[in-house]
């Protein structure tokens, strides 16, 4: 698993962060969308609905975090249009 990594560019009430990358060749996000979740199973379906929603070509792709702390983030998932 990936390092824990500080959050920056969001306030503070979310629970789960999805970075949407829509250049794979620049494996960088173009935008992170922070929502809450009951659950986890509910956090990837809706990070999967996000990612659906968000325009961009088809093999964009997000990486799904989850809140660890008040300033500090763990990696969970690459999520890939289709899965």
């Amino acid at each position: 698993m990936l390092p824990a990594h500080r959050t920056t560019g969001l306030d503070d009430d979310y629970e789960y962060r999805l970075d949407i990358v829509v250049d794979p060749a620049e494996d960088s996000p173009a935008t992170a969308v922070g929502f809450n979740s009951d659950t986890l199973r509910e956090a990837i379906e809706r990070a999967r609905q996000i990612l659906h929603d968000h325009a961009g070509p088809d093999d964009r792709y997000g990486e799904l975090w989850a809140r660890t702390g008040p300033t500090r983030i763990t990696w969970l998932d690459t999520i890939h249009l289709g899965q």
